[in-house]
């Protein structure tokens, strides 16, 4: 974790973080043509409590395609540790300084998972890319 996400935990921010690994859970699946960010982004960043169900229902059934144990493991604590920190309720809406601390948390997220790829857990070899 980088000491961006420890010293910025707003809610908005969480949701980047979740956003992102969301992503990931997708990314190991299969490649689609539209992948959740593109789907999710801009909804999640502005009215978050309207999209968070769906997206995290979706979130659930890509993650029930896995087929490393390992890596839906590692996804689902890097998931955990951030919903046990955005709180009981969510926000219905983002402002403006709101929507950049959500694009900050999704791409510190991001960098996060590719600057610590060697720790993160290798995918099966029965899984698609």
């Amino acid at each position: 974790m980088n000491q961006n996400q420890i010293t910025n935990p707003t809610q908005a921010y969480l949701l980047g973080r979740l956003l992102a690994l969301c992503e990931r859970t997708q990314s190991v699946e299969r490649q689609l043509n539209i992948t959740i960010t593109d789907r999710f982004y801009s909804s999640l960043s502005t009215r978050p409590a309207t999209v968070f169900g769906p997206l995290m229902k979706l979130n659930r059934v890509h993650l029930s395609r896995m087929h490393s144990p390992g890596l839906r493991t590692w996804i689902e604590r890097r998931i955990a540790e951030v919903m046990s920190s955005l709180g009981a309720e969510l926000p219905a809406t983002l402002n403006l300084t709101s929507q950049g601390q959500f694009a900050l948390g999704y791409y510190h997220e991001k960098w996060d998972d590719r600057a610590g790829a060697e720790s993160i857990p290798e995918v099966g070899k029965g899984e698609s890319n």
